[in-house]
């Protein structure tokens, strides 16, 4: 009975195979790789500064106010950025075994995801399969991706939808069809509602680059814009309306002309020149951006003939130009970009392999890739090297260390932390060193060794490094010892307006004072004898030369900070303190 059974068995499991799991394969393999490089931020580290306790204090307070239509952060209203990214975060943060504070992140997760997966499907339909691969293992390993990926901030959902209303805008002119101009006018309203009409202006703006150059500036004017337009205002509206009309004019001229007008033209914060992004987009793209001048240099050429290289090089170009004539510029804004200059590195990297045939120069095609490979090799023999000596002398010397902090750090240069670097590092340069001996014999296996040593290079950073981070980046230790000072209800103030918003999340606190100058931190410790004032270490050493201050809690280093809490020694309380 068995003989017969079991070869039926076996026929059926092949069959599901291959008629489910097959076809599906790439976006199987794209999900397990997120899986491992994405979501592992969402339990196994704190919030980071600036950003991060930010709006996780912003989706906090939403659910203790039931005010879903205000943001509000540290008593005041928020009014930098429309609050679709913090909805749903406050959604994510409610579901089971997903920590409140780490909703907006596995949002930014998701999000990752899906633009890893519509990476793949742009790439596979306009060019091959292979190319839409590589273009998702191009984006899913760059730099600042992979941070944006697993960071509770916005610019991720926004790439996500920016992606997503230019893959269906360009069905939408394949196929002339209604619904799918209606789809692209829904998803570039969420952008807004996302971000502002930043997530109009690139998907726009590239489709714009796209007819001008195929059907000229007559046929760049759609006839559908006009309803199109009135969709989308309609979606932003019905969140709009109501906001204004419960914040104000004031929130309205906040939220319509200074945040978007006022940063594009004249921005009062992150204020930089036109070519600022040509210094940080390097690094931002490491370590692709080795390979990405050649990609502008081969889809230049192949604009005409090649659909992936002239949607991927008005993209690239769109959003680079426009991005840096913009006053106020973050490196980080330059993330909805990321998927059209994969796409390009991975045109680049498909003319690479034999069946691509492109009659070139073997030695210079192989320039870039021995670059990336030798980079590869060289990381990892730093990191197999590191625990012995270099890296406990560095933290040694570095200032500002709480002891916990210190131990941790040093945990990795001994056995067995030791093994979790220095082991991934030799693995490392063995398939650096591969991948360069190969690299003109069979470029197909060199170019495996490269992708499978960023790939594992990125999950060793997520699951090792960034935990090793945390050491160093979470406000949580010194929030709590904050609140074993002064009490679970104990008065805290911040020194810092930069501070607002950092420690609200960690104290529960839904507003903190920010004080400043001498007399206003008498008045607070008048006031409040046992309550605590947070500031910097360098603060704090201006502040001693003019008022006797104590350390009520020893002070460790957050980020590029090394952060105290003090309060002024030997000051009389209020007679309405004391009664």
């Amino acid at each position: 009975m068995a003989e017969v059974v079991r070869p039926g068995i076996e026929r059926a499991a092949a069959g599901i195979i291959s008629r489910i799991v097959e076809p599906h394969r790439p976006a199987l393999d794209l999900v397990l790789l997120a899986v491992l490089c994405y979501l592992p931020a969402v339990w196994l580290r704190d919030l980071w500064n600036p950003d991060e306790p930010r709006y996780a204090e912003v989706v906090r307070v939403m659910g203790a106010r039931g005010d879903y239509v205000l943001p509000h952060l540290n008593g005041e209203v928020y009014g930098e950025k429309p609050p679709l990214f913090f909805w749903l975060g406050a959604m994510a943060g409610r579901l089971p075994g997903v920590p409140a504070e780490s909703g907006p992140r596995l949002i930014s997760a998701l999000a990752g995801l899906g633009t890893l997966l519509l990476t793949f499907r742009l790439g596979r339909r306009l060019a091959d399969a292979r190319t839409g691969w590589l273009a998702a293992l191009v984006l899913a390993t760059s730099s600042m991706f992979l941070v944006h990926a697993s960071s509770g901030v916005i610019d991720g959902t926004l790439t996500f939808l920016v992606v997503a209303a230019l893959s269906v805008a360009l069905r939408a002119r394949e196929a002339s069809s209604p619904v799918l101009w209606a789809m692209f006018y829904l998803l570039a309203g969420l952008a807004i509602l996302t971000k502002g009409p930043v997530g109009l202006a690139v998907p726009a703006g590239v489709l714009l680059l796209l007819s001008v150059r195929e059907e000229g500036l007559p046929g760049a004017v759609a006839s559908h814009a006009v309803w199109g337009t009135l969709l989308m205002a309609a979606v932003a509206a019905a969140w709009l309306v109501p906001a204004i009309a419960q914040g104000g004019r004031e929130y309205a001229d906040v939220i319509l002309f200074k945040q978007n007008v006022g940063r594009a033209w004249q921005s009062w914060h992150h204020k930089e020149p036109v070519q600022f992004f040509l210094k940080v987009f390097p690094a931002s793209f490491f370590p692709w951006i080795v390979v990405l001048p050649t990609a502008l240099y081969g889809a230049w050429k192949a604009r005409a003939s090649q659909r992936a290289a002239s949607l991927g090089l008005a993209w690239f170009v769109f959003t680079f130009v426009f991005f840096s004539v913009i006053s106020g510029k973050k490196t980080r804004y330059l993330l909805p970009l990321f998927p059209a200059a994969s796409l390009l590195v991975a045109l680049e990297l498909r003319a690479l392999l034999p069946e691509a045939r492109r009659v070139r120069s073997a030695l210079r095609d192989s320039i870039p890739l021995a670059v990336s490979l030798a980079i590869v090799a060289l990381g990892g023999l730093v990191l197999a090297a590191a625990p012995f000596g270099m890296a406990g002398r560095l933290i040694a010397r570095t200032q500002g260390l709480a002891p916990d902090q210190l131990a941790g750090l040093l945990w990795y240069t001994r056995a067995p932390g030791a093994l979790l670097v220095a082991l991934p590092g030799l693995v490392l340069v063995a398939l650096g060193t591969a991948g360069l001996a190969w690299i003109l014999r069979d470029r197909r296996a060199s170019l495996g060794c490269l992708m499978g040593g960023w790939i594992l290079a990125v999950i060793w950073a997520q699951w090792v490094g960034v935990p090793a981070l945390d050491l160093v980046k979470s406000a949580r230790p010194l929030a709590a010892a904050v609140s074993r000072a002064v009490g679970r209800d104990g008065d805290v103030a911040l020194y810092r307006e930069g501070y607002a918003g950092i420690f609200n999340v960690y104290l529960e606190r839904e507003q903190l004072p920010v004080i400043s100058g001498v007399e206003k931190i008498v008045a607070f410790a008048m006031e409040h004898p046992r309550g605590a004032i947070i500031s910097t270490a360098e603060d704090l050493e201006r502040l001693r030369g003019r008022l006797e201050l104590e350390t009520i809690v020893p002070c460790r280093r957050l980020g590029a900070d090394t952060v105290c809490a003090s309060r002024p020694a030997a000051v009389q309380p209020s007679r309405t303190s004391r009664e």
